[in-house]
């Protein structure tokens, strides 16, 4: 399956990742050959378009690889691809995997488990929490309070979109200013660093390996384009995803010591050094046991014992 995008020509957006699906053909008759048609191959139409207030200083799209269910962020992730250039990603899947409190996931400090049931979410403006988007909520909630109460149209929520020359200004002196570049006030420490976001326990990571030639169209992507009804274009971005393998390479912090384990450990030293074991503390319990219900009766028996004897003394004494 082959298909053709266009990307969105809206307002300062032509960097990124949002798409408008022109048309979408199943190409009979083309065989699949090895790993190179495997996967999911894309044809973008990067035609240039003169935007104002442009954001990053380059044509082309980005392309941010991510957990469906997150929200993606383009700001800070990503890789670009420029037009006219064909594209190999290698994807690859890991995961790793914390462990509650009170151990610290993989020695950064404490995680919360987001799996719980009893987790709640405590982002507003995102569906599924994440560290990245606990951050990146917590810089929204600053640029919307230093834009006087709109948002940048990249960031969710039920704000109202800056108008573009506003935003131009806005944005980067909430950016510079968040991050401790230029601060506003006598304060030491960034507005950044009062937000205090812990990783989930889980995480899952899609890394990408990026490989790019010059495009050169082919029969097969004339053909596309001829059943796709699509006109002669010029500026044509191939980008093919796969899966070098299909195994997810997951990382598990395991305790080395359970409550269990730790008692188990404890009991053997102390067998292995003083000869200690379960077997010896009933016998001393049974010991202890003995001494307290028939000590008394015992020396009593023994004085009696003496009495006699001292008797059979005096009688031969008495005989002699």
């Amino acid at each position: 399956m082959s298909t053709i995008f266009k990307l969105v020509s809206g307002e300062g957006r032509n960097n990124a990742v949002k798409l408008s699906k022109v048309e979408e053909e199943k190409i009979a008759g083309l065989p699949a050959v090895g790993k190179a048609m495997r996967g999911l191959t894309l044809y973008f139409d990067t035609s240039p378009i003169d935007i104002p207030y442009r954001i990053f200083m380059s044509d082309g799209f980005k392309i941010v690889l991510h957990d469906p269910d997150l929200h993606p962020l383009p700001l800070s992730s990503g890789f670009m691809v420029a037009g006219e250039t064909t594209v190999e990603v290698e994807i690859s899947k890991n995961v790793k995997e914390g462990l509650p409190p009170p151990f610290d996931a993989f020695g950064s400090g404490a995680c919360v488990d987001t799996e719980s049931e009893h987790f709640e979410n405590p982002l507003k403006r995102y569906p599924k929490y994440s560290k990245e988007l606990c951050e990146a909520e917590c810089f929204v909630d600053y640029v919307v309070q230093e834009c006087g109460g709109c948002r940048h149209f990249f960031h969710p929520g039920n704000e109202s979109v800056c108008h573009l020359k506003h935003l131009a200004q806005c944005f980067r002196d909430a950016e510079v200013t968040y991050y401790g570049g230029g601060q506003k006030n006598d304060s030491s420490l960034p507005p950044a660093a009062s937000c205090n976001c812990l990783m989930p326990c889980r995480q899952e990571f899609y890394s990408a390996s990026v490989s790019s030639a010059p495009f050169r169209p082919t029969q097969y992507f004339k053909e596309i384009q001829r059943q796709a009804g699509m006109p002669v274009i010029s500026n044509i971005a191939y980008v093919h995803f796969f899966y070098s393998d299909p195994v997810v390479t997951t990382m598990k912090q395991v305790a080395i010591y359970s409550t269990e384990g730790l008692l188990g450990n404890i009991g053997g030293q102390i067998g292995l050094f003083m000869g200690f074991s379960l077997v010896t503390v009933a016998e001393m319990l049974e010991l202890i046991f003995l001494l307290v219900t028939r000590g008394r009766s015992l020396k009593a028996k023994v004085k009696q014992q003496k009495e006699v004897e001292a008797l059979v003394r005096a009688s031969m004494k008495m005989n002699t």
